[in-house]
């Protein structure tokens, strides 16, 4: 079914349609939520609170954009409203502000790899990288997402960088030496 069909379904409460968007996204969605929550559980459930969200929402869907995107962004915002509300916040007033260095990923390894390192971040750098660098927010939008000034999305970021330098450092000592 297309998505526009299953839009149109889910507006008119036909089961077959939001089923077919329960099929069509989980996968994707899952994905999503495991990058911010790192536990199965959470993401699980954050899973179903997402398609809870899409359902009861789905009549303000607007055709601007993909649908893929609306869904990931209600994802987003339903994973962040978790760890708002079961974790602790940042404490970011002692962050200080260093300079930014370019970084590059080996790009010998694989996703699962690369997943591996992101989950190994401290959750403000990962939350800040997943959302500057996958979902594309800028450092003002993040900042107000996360309650945190723009110069703290950007020291995470640049903090996440170096972390993940490290690391991808140390995976080509690893393939070097073998």
């Amino acid at each position: 079914m297309e998505d526009h069909k299953i839009i149109e379904g889910c507006i008119l409460g036909k089961d077959a349609a939001f089923k077919a968007l329960v099929l069509r996204y989980s996968s994707i969605l899952l994905g999503v939520c495991m990058r911010y929550l790192r536990n199965r559980n959470d993401a699980e459930d954050a899973l179903q609170d997402s398609f809870i969200q899409i359902h009861t929402s789905i009549h303000t869907y607007r055709n601007i954009g993909s649908f893929k995107s609306w869904v990931i962004k209600i994802a987003v915002n339903v994973c962040l409203k978790h760890i708002r509300k079961y974790k602790a916040t940042f404490d970011l007033e002692s962050v200080m502000i260093e300079e930014s260095n370019d970084v590059s990923i080996v790009d010998e390894m694989n996703a699962k790899e690369i997943l591996l390192m992101l989950d190994q971040l401290p959750e403000a750098h990962r939350l800040v990288f997943n959302l500057h660098v996958i979902e594309g927010y800028s450092h003002i939008e993040i900042g107000k997402i996360l309650n945190i000034p723009e110069s703290s999305s950007r020291v995470y970021l640049l903090r996440a960088r170096q972390r993940l330098q490290e690391m991808t450092n140390t995976y080509s000592l690893k393939i070097v030496n073998k």
